[in-house]
């Protein structure tokens, strides 16, 4: 018999709730602080498809002078984010009088989707179809156009990648199950078919929207034929990879309508172009100078410690010569002008997991970007430069090779920042701009032939055996024109109705060439400069718009790019870009 206080309750009431009480937070706990090992079920407990590999990702390519050198080159034209806005790439090629023959045009990555889909098969076109010409300076055709892949070109990738493979599957009639099994297709290639022209019906209705349509159509085909297939389309991503694989997405109907020829240029594609002559990398999102993870003069730094060749083994590997790319042509051609836009008949310990799946810049945050409001660039007193070159370029192959965060894909091609943890994030508003860490080590490179270890100079900053060298960027349009001594931010919103920015550079050094860093003071101000830039060889067609050699002129603001001793000349150009129509012709 359970005794009773005074008060007519059980002592073990208060007991027993707490107990109840210390169940539940303890439950809580656990679920919270708990990570469930990473195994994907299906329906009814089934694992998930093992897919293969839809990346085909391509690291770097170092590009040597045989392919971008000022002295076979009048410019190297490097633009940043075109996101298909084929008619302001043309604007722009136009405002520089673009000349095939004498100029290296390079592209800072995204350079299709989200404007629309005729305006970004155009410039695959345009790319594709002026990749190899002949130079000024040779008979035969040579590679023209350098470009890096960016965070939508991969997600049009992946799903090229995915249909090139999924086609082909057969799934025998014998195996389908159901009540429909009649009805029921044998090849991946009928299966898609029928699932676009069944959204196609769907999307005519009023407030249809793909992702729901997906989602209630991968749940009603369970237990029926159609189940095996579904199971063979990868699912929404999420956190970090929120955007990836959204089926009827302009990724995918990209991925569908291009060419193979455009398919095989996308995948030939790398992350990161370097080139070791001029000392300067071009990456979509970014690169860091050091891992994050661990102090800056820690002995796996690549930039801590002076590279050493022995004998024919470097210490830092040589990045090596890409073979030719598939889209080249057997024989030289003329440059095929596109057609104009016709309305249609890898390593999670480097960054956060972000919760937010909006990748992209917020178009209403977006600043304008105007090449005369940036402010001066600081001139940086350095020793002597090394006496060999190959240490140099060692050091900055070390850069890609030796730091973990430039070896992980998602990190070059979403980076927008680095938090106090060292783990990197693609949110415009949390920690440091990566480009703020590159450019603070760079400015401590004080010669490779300097003691190793971390020094202080006369004015209390930190010393490096190294030579600078500088990255050329696009994606981060909310930060608009990001000009530092060792970094140039190109995209510049165009897609958004702001600019579209070319970092044009030419041999030929003038006085007054230093501007544009909102982290240094120098107090040198300097001049806009007209200059005549050339003669253009003949009128030519490109993206759709007739072009007549250009102005002869164009306004370009001065920066300060690579070493004084190489005399380069480099300046900025843009020109305005109208919005894309907010329904595109094309829709699918």
């Amino acid at each position: 018999m359970v005794r009773r206080n005074s008060s007519g309750a059980s002592p073990w009431s208060g007991v027993s709730y707490a107990i109840v009480v210390l169940f539940v937070a303890l439950f809580f706990l656990l679920g919270v602080t708990y990570r469930r090992p990473h195994f994907d079920f299906g329906w009814k407990g089934r694992k998930k498809y093992d897919f293969p590999d839809f990346d085909s990702i391509r690291l770097s390519r170092a590009l040597p002078d045989e392919h971008v050198s000022l002295d076979t080159n009048d410019r190297i034209i490097i633009i940043g984010d075109v996101h298909g806005m084929n008619h302001s790439l043309a604007d722009l090629l136009n405002e520089l009088s673009y000349n095939q023959s004498d100029d290296i045009l390079m592209f800072a990555g995204d350079l299709i989707a989200k404007s629309t889909h005729a305006g970004s098969l155009s410039v695959l076109d345009f790319l594709t179809e002026n990749q190899y010409s002949k130079s000024a300076n040779t008979t035969a055709n040579s590679e023209r156009i350098f470009a890096v892949r960016g965070n939508h070109d991969q997600l049009v990738m992946q799903w090229r990648s995915w249909r090139e493979w999924f086609e082909p599957l057969v799934i025998p009639a014998s195996t389908n199950k159901g009540k429909d099994a009649a009805d029921a297709v044998s090849t991946g290639k009928a299966f898609v078919d029928l699932i676009e022209a069944e959204w196609s019906v769907q999307r005519r209705k009023r407030d249809s929207d793909a992702e729901e349509w997906v989602d209630v159509a991968r749940k009603r085909a369970e237990g029926t034929w159609r189940e095996e297939w579904w199971r063979r389309i990868p699912p929404p991503g999420n956190g970090k990879k929120a955007k990836d694989w959204k089926l009827f997405g302009d990724h995918y109907w990209l991925a569908r309508d291009m060419t193979d020829v455009h398919a095989a240029y996308l995948k030939s594609l790398p992350l990161v172009h370097h080139v070791p002559s001029m000392h300067f990398f071009v990456v979509h999102a970014g690169l860091l100078p050091y891992n994050p993870r661990l102090p800056i003069d820690h002995p796996s730094q690549p930039l801590a410690h002076p590279p050493k060749i022995s004998g024919t083994s470097p210490t830092m590997p040589v990045p090596s010569t890409e073979p030719s790319s598939p889209t080249e042509p057997t024989t030289p051609t003329e440059p095929i002008p596109p057609a104009p836009p016709t309305p249609p008949a890898a390593f999670d310990s480097n960054h956060e997991d972000d919760d937010d799946d909006d990748d992209d810049d917020d178009e209403l945050g977006i600043e304008e970007s105007d090449i005369d409001s940036l402010p001066p660039q600081t001139i940086l007193d350095r020793r002597a430069p090394s006496s060999s070159d190959d240490l140099r370029q060692h050091q900055e192959s070390a850069i890609l090779t030796s730091i973990p965060q430039n070896k992980d894909p998602w990190v070059l091609l979403n980076m927008r920042g680095v938090k106090k943890n060292g783990k990197v994030t693609r949110n415009t508003d949390e920690g440091t701009p990566w480009a703020k860490l590159w450019n603070r080590q760079m400015k401590g490179c004080r010669g490779i032939n300097i003691p190793s270890g971390l020094q202080d100079d006369e004015e209390g900053g930190e010393e490096f055996p190294c030579e600078p060298s500088t990255v050329v960027y696009g994606h981060a349009a909310s930060r608009g024109l990001d000009v530092k001594r060792y970094s140039v931010g190109l995209d510049t919103g165009c897609l958004y109705g702001q600019k579209l920015t070319a970092l044009v550079v030419r041999s030929g050094k003038s006085s007054n060439t230093h501007s544009g860093d909102d982290d240094d003071n120098d107090d040198d101000k300097e001049e806009e400069d007209h200059e005549n830039t050339r003669r253009t060889s003949k009128k030519r067609k490109m993206l759709g718009r007739r072009q007549h050699g250009g102005k002869g002129k164009h306004r370009g603001k001065r920066v300060k790019f690579g070493d004084d001793a190489m005399g380069l000349d480099a300046r900025l150009v843009q020109v305005k870009c109208a919005l894309p129509p907010e329904e595109d012709s094309h829709d699918h």
